[in-house]
């Protein structure tokens, strides 16, 4: 056997090696982004389940979010008129809170981290509460600019959609 045929013979394994080595990482990669998927999935719904259980359970928050709902919020966004100096201050910071987490919502699906499905669940929770943080002024203070933008395409949004 000469050279060139050992070298061709080297060249062939060298080339299926790579290319194997290819395939598997372009799998381990897909295995990868599932499992991040499903980390940030789990991370949201963690975030959600604390959210409720801390609301349930304040003294102060829960008898104001009750009495917001009892006068029609979120659709009757002038039921904020109704609370005292106090009960606006912690509606606000609930409120404060609720724009930073759809914000993280909007930055996840942008970014390919949050399915279209969750994505279009959360738009509607974005458009319900989108006219009160409008209201509130906390938009300008508390999202970033590219999900400020998106609150007012969803608002302007027809109802239907």
């Amino acid at each position: 056997m000469n050279w060139d045929a050992i070298g061709a013979v080297g060249e062939v394994g060298g080339a299926v090696a790579v290319v194997v080595t290819l395939f598997y990482l372009a799998r381990q990669i897909k295995h990868s982004n599932s499992v991040s998927a499903a980390n940030v999935y789990q991370e949201r719904a963690n975030s959600r389940m604390q959210l409720h259980v801390s609301i349930s359970n304040s003294e102060h928050l829960a008898p104001i979010l009750q009495r917001m709902e009892e006068l029609g919020w979120p659709k009757n966004v002038d039921a904020i008129e109704e609370l005292s100096d106090s009960e606006l201050y912690r509606f606000r910071q609930n409120q404060f809170a609720s724009v930073v987490r759809f914000d993280n919502s909007y930055y996840q699906y942008r970014n390919g981290f949050l399915d279209a499905d969750v994505w279009k669940l959360t738009q509607v929770g974005i458009r319900s509460m989108g006219p009160t943080w409008i209201r509130l002024g906390i938009l300008e203070a508390g999202a970033t600019e590219p999900f400020a933008e998106e609150v007012a395409r969803l608002l302007e949004l027809p109802k239907s959609e």
